[in-house]
């Protein structure tokens, strides 16, 4: 997923000059080609993500759109006060992107295990937030999300998910396990995992 993110932002910044993407420090092999291509707009602005929030928000307002690229639980935790006061409070067209979200980097322990982001973003008035399942979701929930004018999350698994042409795009996937009272939800590349642990959804 992305490098599905990367190349169509690159994309929508060639004819987009107020795109800006921020990372803290991180996305080798992956944000490259939009540093090649927009290099006076491409800053690493090394671990310091509340910073990065902060410096989204000052370019937001200088009529910029910026998007803040790091691991998930970096993006939305260490910068959750500057989200909302920034971009939250002033209503700013800031894209956050977090990157493995809920267990995609396990091995690296419960520091970055993202299992609070969508809950603390959905606390922010006005953040519009978007879970894709496949690699072919990107693009267009990117296409969408690029068009608002307030604040968004963006939740992207750190790898590739190839497509489950059950799983459209504008559907919602109902799948049923026995004949319990039980509910299992979920959003993003989790469907996966659901729907093969609960049957053939309907």
């Amino acid at each position: 997923m992305r490098r599905a993110f990367a190349a169509r932002l690159t994309e929508i910044a060639a004819s987009d000059d107020r795109v800006v993407l921020l990372t803290g420090d991180l996305g080798y092999s992956v944000l490259e080609e939009f540093a090649d291509a927009h290099p006076t707009r491409f800053y690493n602005v090394g671990v310091a993500e509340a910073n990065m929030m902060g410096l989204a928000a000052g370019l937001a307002l200088r009529g910029m759109v910026p998007y803040c690229y790091s691991i998930a639980t970096f993006a939305t935790m260490r910068g959750f006060e500057q989200i909302r006061d920034g971009a939250g409070l002033h209503k700013l067209p800031v894209r956050i992107v977090g990157i493995g979200g809920g267990f995609g980097y396990g091995a690296l322990g419960p520091t970055h295990h993202a299992v609070e982001d969508v809950a603390l973003m959905r606390a922010i008035a006005g953040m519009s937030i978007f879970a894709p399942s496949y690699d072919s979701h990107v693009v267009p929930i990117l296409d969408h999300m690029h068009a608002l004018p307030g604040p968004a999350y963006l939740r992207l698994s750190k790898d590739s998910i190839a497509d489950d042409p059950a799983l459209p795009l504008d559907a919602l996937a109902v799948s049923t396990l026995g004949t319990g009272d039980t509910a299992l939800v979920g959003s993003g590349p989790l469907l996966r995992t659901l729907a093969a642990f609960a049957g053939p959804s309907t």
